[in-house]
C-alpha cells in the first residue's frame, strides 16, 4: 500500500480499498437478491366451475408484462369469466396495472367482469391508490 507523505496510506490506495470492498458487497447482495427474486411465469387453466383462471407467478412489471398480456389476450378471447390469481405475484408496477386495466376493459365491452383473486396487502393497495377498488369492471375478490 502507498504511503504518502505523513507516513499514512495514500487517499488512493484507501480509496481503492474502500470500492473494491464495496463492489463485492454490491455483487454479493445482487446474487442474494436474484436467488429471492422469484422467476416470473404465468399460467391460463380451465376452472372446473367454469372460466378461465390466469396465475401469475413472480414479480409482474415491465419486463414481464409482455408474457401476461399474452395470455390475458387468450383467456379474454374465450367466452368465458376470467379470473387473475395473484396470491403467487410478489410484485406489481404501473405496467401491470394497465395490463389488469386493459384486459378489463375488453372484458367489460362483452358484459363481463376481471376477477382478481388473492391480492397481497401490499398490491391491494396499490390497486385502491390506483383507482382499481372501485372500477366497474374489476371484481377485487378477498382470498
Amino acid at each position: 500500500m502507498p504511503i504518502s507523505a505523513t507516513g499514512s496510506p495514500s487517499q488512493s490506495a484507501a480509496g481503492t480499498a474502500t470500492d473494491a470492498r464495496t463492489r463485492r458487497a454490491t455483487h454479493e447482495v445482487m446474487e442474494l437478491d436474484a436467488r429471492k427474486r422469484p422467476e416470473f411465469s404465468v399460467h391460463v387453466a380451465d376452472r372446473i366451475d367454469g372460466g378461465v383462471e390466469v396465475t401469475v407467478f413472480g414479480e409482474l412489471d415491465m419486463a414481464s408484462v409482455p408474457r401476461l398480456r399474452t395470455q390475458l389476450d387468450r383467456a379474454v378471447e374465450r367466452n368465458d369469466d376470467v379470473t387473475i390469481d395473484l396470491r403467487a405475484c410478489s410484485f406489481i408496477d404501473s405496467t401491470g396495472i394497465a395490463a389488469l386495466v386493459g384486459a378489463a376493459w375488453r372484458l367489460k365491452e362483452q358484459d363481463r367482469v376481471l376477477h382478481i383473486r388473492g391480492a397481497r396487502d401490499r398490491i391491494r393497495r396499490t390497486f385502491e391508490l390506483a383507482g382499481l377498488s372501485s372500477h366497474e369492471a374489476i371484481v377485487l375478490e378477498s382470498e
